[in-house]
């Protein structure tokens, strides 16, 4: 009856799908799939379906932890998974990015591999889907760590970042937010830019306002802002 349970692991049902995989290691760890029963599940890798390529991949690593399959068997299927790193389907490209990471640590990926895409991943950066953009956002700092991105590339996308911090998505605006720190830690805005920030002092959006206080004190304390910007802003609104 196992060929029944893997017809639900590429089911068009997206909670089927996700609530089939996630019993895959338990039935491999209670022995009632075996090595070449979990064979099967290579074929999952090159599925024509993005979303079933995508949830197998999710997977490659355990898989190959626990010696189910092996590191040779993954490779030979990779190029499967860098198509997905330039799916049409925002959604499908952003989680193929993340898990990336884990392909790339175990050897599945190269560098190179993977910056040869990253055209694709800075699109995400200024995706009209604001959920996706934020949550693209909140990877640049580890792709920036591996080498994948340079911190220029990410400058020159800087205008799409600033606009989630005004988001009428409460959710989005505070996750930009919180992620905005962690960009002034590595100075990817110059005081130009810095100074773009003293507008959300006047949002409509109290909590706007209130993040907007506590980073321009930090970008005062870091330099990259001075008082005198304060004032010079006060006396152009009031001019």
């Amino acid at each position: 009856r196992k060929k029944y349970f893997l017809e639900l692991l590429e089911s068009k049902n997206k909670d089927v799908r996700e609530d089939a995989w996630y019993w895959v290691d338990k039935l491999i760890e209670h022995g009632l799939f075996s090595r070449d029963d979990a064979k099967e599940l290579l074929r999952f890798l090159e599925s024509p379906e993005d979303n079933v390529r995508k949830r197998a991949w999710k997977e490659v690593g355990w898989l190959v932890e626990h010696s189910v399959l092996t590191l040779d068997e993954v490779k030979e299927r990779k190029k499967y998974f860098l198509e997905l790193l330039e799916s049409k389907d925002e959604r499908v490209r952003l989680d193929t990015w993340i898990d990336a990471g884990g392909l790339l640590q175990s050897g599945v990926l190269t560098l190179d591999e993977v910056k040869e895409r990253k055209k694709y991943f800075l699109e995400l950066l200024e995706s009209k889907n604001k959920d996706v953009r934020e949550r693209a956002w909140y990877r640049v700092d580890w792709l920036i760590d591996q080498g994948v991105l340079t911190p220029e590339d990410v400058k020159e996308e800087k205008r799409y970042f600033l606009e989630l911090l005004e988001s009428k998505n409460k959710d989005v605006r505070w996750k930009a937010w919180d992620k905005l720190y962690r960009l002034v830690e590595r100075e990817l805005f110059t005081r130009d830019d810095a100074r773009e920030f003293l507008k959300f002092l006047e949002s409509n959006y109290e909590d706007v306002r209130e993040n907007a206080k506590r980073v321009i004190k930090e970008l005062i304390k870091r330099g990259v802002l001075t008082r005198v910007d304060l004032l010079e802003d006060g006396e152009t609104k009031a001019s």
